[in-house]
């Protein structure tokens, strides 16, 4: 019921962060054309812009992930001591109250899920970036 519907709405804003990510590194990456073109034509390898670009997808998502631990903390905060549904219901057994939980493994698993969509999302770009042509992208304007 209740729980299938909130794990397909995390699902759902996870996927939709990640899409974001994306996006904001493609355009990182045009941004920054001309850049990579110039340390990849001093020496740079292929595998240190790959990496550069990588860390900032994958910090950019734990920056999100952070402020969504912290707004997670907030509410359950807020919510946890506060009966819900039943006086709503006027339920005197406190049946339908939702008792708010935010533990130490579930932000364990929700920092690992959100380093695997960082880095996800991130690799496409990264890829992109690390396998401009230096030439090509110091004439980009």
């Amino acid at each position: 019921g209740l729980q299938l519907v909130l794990t397909f709405i995390g699902v759902l804003t996870l996927a939709i962060g990640g899409v974001g990510v994306m996006n904001i590194m493609l355009v990182s990456v045009t941004e920054r054309t001309r850049e990579i073109g110039l340390r990849k034509a001093l020496g740079a390898p292929r595998s240190a812009i790959l990496l550069q670009f990588l860390l900032e997808g994958l910090v950019t998502t734990l920056a999100g992930g952070s402020a969504g631990v912290l707004a997670s903390g907030l509410v359950v905060w807020l919510a946890s001591p506060r009966p819900f549904l039943s006086e709503l219901l006027d339920d005197a057994t406190r049946s339908a109250d939702i008792h708010l939980v935010l533990s130490v493994e579930l932000i364990g698993l929700t920092t690992a899920i959100l380093v695997g969509v960082g880095l996800v999302s991130a690799l496409v770009p990264a890829v992109r970036a690390s396998r401009l042509d230096p030439i090509e992208a110091l004439r980009f304007e």
